[in-house]
């Protein structure tokens, strides 16, 4: 019992660190933000932002990999032949609709990353993922 509130605990800061990230790009830009950014605004100390990440990077690269592999699940149920039918019939594809809602749901941390102020290697990584995505 102990562990699994531990777990939540753990996971809860791991989301608030990632949550005042997205807000850091959006107001100053990637670049600028600093560690002491980011424990300032969430409210934790260094010591617990580094219990998590390595730095600030390590914390975009794991963001940016969770979200690639969201997409990735949710892409890997759409079949090509089935969005064909459903195109036909004139039906919406429920697969393909929730990776619509997936993307939505994603939508301020795709804003952040994607917009001029956040990681401008993101782009090129998602164009690569879905490429991949694709064989």
């Amino acid at each position: 019992m102990a562990e699994k509130i531990h777990d939540q605990m753990v996971e809860r800061t791991r989301q608030l660190i990632k949550e005042t990230l997205i807000r850091l790009i959006e107001e100053k830009g990637f670049s600028n933000v600093t560690v002491r950014d980011l424990t300032l605004h969430a409210k934790i100390n260094r010591g617990t932002f580094y219990r998590h990440y390595l730095d600030k990077y390590d914390l975009l690269e794991q963001l940016e990999n969770e979200l690639l592999l969201g997409l990735q699940q949710h892409m890997h149920t759409l079949h090509y032949q089935e969005m064909l039918i459903s195109h036909e019939e004139n039906k919406p594809h429920f697969p393909l609709v929730e990776v619509f809602r997936y993307l939505k749901q994603k939508g301020p941390i795709l804003k952040a990353l994607l917009g001029a102020k956040g990681d401008p290697a993101f782009s090129q990584k998602m164009k690569l993922f879905l490429e991949f995505s694709k064989k």
